[in-house]
């Protein structure tokens, strides 16, 4: 699986988070959830692709994907293409997440231990 997880407080920013889940789906306190119907961020382990991941531990919202400009100053769509070009160009790093759970340069390995929850 793979979302894009949008910034929030109207920055125009992203991050994708990618997971693996069971074919069975995934059982919760709450009962039964279709594997269909899991998010990534349920799951005990997944990833996540940044667009500048070695500023994460300091500014983590700073290194999503997006396109920088100063002072406001206007986008151009080249920037945008640039940008698109930059993910396309990481794809390889969420298959290699996705097929053998490893992470490439721009990808951060989440773990939640919920055996204490």
């Amino acid at each position: 699986m793979v979302e894009i997880d949008l910034e929030s407080y109207g920055k125009a920013a992203f991050r994708l988070s990618i997971g693996v889940s069971s074919f069975g789906g995934m059982k919760t306190p709450n009962g039964h959830i279709a594997a269909e119907d899991v998010l990534v961020g349920w799951l005990d382990e997944y990833f996540v692709l940044y667009q500048r991941p070695w500023i994460w531990s300091f500014f983590p919202s700073l290194a999503n994907f997006s396109v920088w400009r100063l002072n406001r100053s206007r986008v151009t769509r080249e920037a945008y293409d640039v940008l698109v070009a930059q993910v396309a160009g990481m794809m390889w790093e969420v298959e290699l997440a996705l097929r053998e759970r490893r992470c490439g340069p721009h990808v951060r390995r989440v773990r939640i231990d919920r055996s204490k929850h």
